[in-house]
C-alpha cells in the first residue's frame, strides 16, 4: 500500500517539516536529493494545513523543473528536416573551394570526426578522404572505414549536448546566420 506523505515532526525541537525525496531525474535540475522545509509550527493541526500549501508549492517547482528538462531535450535535438536545410545551405553558400572541394560534405564530416576524436580523447578509426582516387581505388577501399563511420559512433555514444559542444568549432560556421 502506498503511504501519503505527511508532515514530519522533528524529534528534538517538535517543529513540523515537509520532507520529500526528489525523483532521480529531477535531482540534477533541482540541485539536491531531497527537500526539507520547516512549517514553523509545533501545532499538529496547523502543520497539516501548512503542509498542504507547502507541498503544492513544491509540486509546482517540480513541474517547472520537468518543463526545463523537456525544453533542454528539445533544444538538443535537431530534426532531419532542419539538419538537411543547414547542410544544404552550408554546401551551397559557405563551403569554399580548396583541399576538400571535390568532396565538401565528406570534408566537413572528416573535420567533425577529427575534432570529436581530440575533444573526447578517443581512438575511433578516422578514415582518410578519397582525394584524387580513381573509381578503381575507391572500389578497393570497400569494407574499410569511410568518413562518417567515426561520427556515427560519436553520435551514438554521447548525448547531443556533449557532441554538439565538442563539434562547436566546426558547427559555428554552419549555424552562423
Amino acid at each position: 500500500m502506498v503511504q501519503m506523505i505527511t508532515p514530519w515532526k522533528h524529534p528534538q525541537t517538535g517543529i513540523y517539516y515537509l520532507y520529500k525525496e526528489l525523483p532521480p531525474h529531477l535531482r540534477g535540475e533541482m540541485g539536491r536529493r531531497q527537500v526539507r522545509r520547516s512549517l514553523k509550527t509545533r501545532d499538529p493541526a496547523e502543520a497539516k494545513r501548512l503542509f498542504v500549501l507547502a507541498h503544492a508549492e513544491l509540486e509546482q517547482e517540480m513541474a517547472a523543473a520537468e518543463a526545463r528538462i523537456a525544453a533542454q531535450k528539445i533544444a538538443d535535438e535537431i530534426s532531419p528536416e532542419r539538419a538537411k536545410i543547414i547542410v544544404d545551405d552550408f554546401i551551397r553558400n559557405r563551403h569554399s573551394s580548396g583541399r576538400w572541394s571535390r568532396w565538401p560534405t565528406l570534408g566537413l564530416v572528416w573535420w567533425l570526426e577529427d575534432t570529436a576524436r581530440r575533444v573526447f580523447n578517443t581512438d575511433f578509426p578516422l578514415a582518410g578522404l578519397p582525394m584524387d582516387d580513381s573509381p578503381e581505388a575507391l572500389a578497393a577501399k570497400r569494407g574499410q572505414p569511410v568518413p562518417g563511420d567515426c561520427w556515427l559512433d560519436v553520435v551514438r555514444m554521447y548525448p547531443p549536448a556533449e557532441w554538439l559542444q565538442a563539434s562547436g568549432i566546426v558547427l559555428v560556421d554552419v549555424f552562423e546566420d
